[in-house]
Order: structure tokens, then C-alpha cells, then sequence
């Protein structure tokens, strides 16, 4: 792998501004953890702008699972990856 990619990929972290505190009340806590739990959060390393189209379609394809993963564009170049089964998530 590429040490350039590795050197940002381990100085990735959140500060305040890229972090929303929410609270979840014990009452919704079972049901938000088991919606959110084939859930993946990402988002691409680039500074250069890119068609999210085609970056959706191009994951889809290249993990072969189709309309089985969700893609969401969160905010801000965050994106939300939805599986259908628990398997699929670990082999993404």
C-alpha cells in the first residue's frame, strides 16, 4: 500500500467542528443501535472533486453487492453504507 496513503490514513481523527454530539435516550437506544448496526461510515481521501454517482455505482460494482449496500451522502463528504446481511459488511 501506498506509505503517503497510510501516513494520512493515520492522522485521520474528529475534532469539534466534524463532530455532532447526539443523545439517545435509553428508550430509543435498542431500536437506533439495531437500525444503524450494518452500518458503515466512510468517506473518499481526496481533495479533488469527484462525480458521486459514479463513486456510488463504482463501489457497487467493485464489491459486487449491488442495490444490496445502500450508499447515503451524509454531509460533508461523509457517507453512510447500508448492508443487507452482517456478512456483507465484514467482507466490505
Amino acid at each position: 500500500m501506498d506509505s503517503d496513503f497510510i501516513d494520512r490514513l493515520q492522522k485521520i481523527s474528529l475534532t469539534e467542528e466534524d463532530g455532532e454530539i447526539l443523545e439517545v435516550r435509553s428508550t430509543q437506544r435498542e431500536k437506533i443501535l439495531e437500525k444503524c448496526s450494518l452500518t458503515l461510515l466512510g468517506c473518499f481521501l481526496t481533495t479533488r472533486p469527484y462525480n458521486l454517482r459514479a463513486a456510488k455505482a463504482m463501489l457497487q460494482t467493485a464489491w459486487k453487492l449491488g442495490s444490496d449496500v445502500r450508499i447515503i451522502d451524509v454531509e460533508g463528504g461523509l457517507l453512510q453504507f447500508k448492508f443487507t446481511l452482517e456478512s456483507q459488511l465484514q467482507w466490505v
